[in-house]
């Protein structure tokens, strides 16, 4: 029964030690991986990296400013024509722009811009809508509009991109 009792004992005591080298190496790996991301983040060269490598690194390209989104509501629902055959387009518009005051002057200007859209989206025919093309084709048309619009308005075209949350054609 002592011997039992001494067996359990130095099990107990391999694990515990395997345990603590399993948390000593997690701990190491931790360290390293974060320590090429503190150099990348100071801007100091790679410890890992040849010295000679250090000058030919080519610069991280700079990402661009936060997007700021803004939904024009209501929802766009014009007539269209469906080879003499009435339907009605309802179209769910955002835009994209870079910064708040873009997205401000979107908001000042929403009455002009809807007037441009709704004569956009009421002069389109049905059949080119149906397909992919066609609705990027639209999109496209309706950012130039909006960009044309706040040059008008602001001197700048503030708007990046537009998106159409949805689209039905009835």
């Amino acid at each position: 029964m002592a011997q039992t009792m001494n067996n359990k004992i130095l099990l107990i005591g391999i694990l515990v030690a395997l345990l603590a080298l399993i948390g000593v190496v997690s701990a190491l790996l931790i360290v390293q991986m974060r320590q090429p991301a503190a150099a990348a983040a100071t801007g100091a060269p790679d410890a890992a990296a040849p010295a000679g490598d250090a000058g030919t690194e080519a610069a991280p390209a700079e990402l661009p400013a936060a997007a700021f989104y803004h939904e024009l509501h209501p929802p766009f629902v014009v007539n269209v024509d469906d080879d003499g055959r009435g339907r009605y387009l309802q179209v769910d518009v955002a835009v994209m722009a870079r910064s708040q005051k873009a997205v401000d002057a979107v908001k000042e200007h929403a009455p002009a811009l809807r007037h441009h859209l709704n004569i956009l989206f009421s002069s389109q025919e049905v059949a080119p809508l149906r397909t992919a093309e066609g609705k990027e084709a639209l999109r496209q048309a309706a950012l130039e509009t909006i960009r044309k619009v706040m040059i008008e308005k602001t001197g700048e075209p503030m708007v990046e991109d537009v998106y159409f949350n949805k689209f039905v054609i009835q």
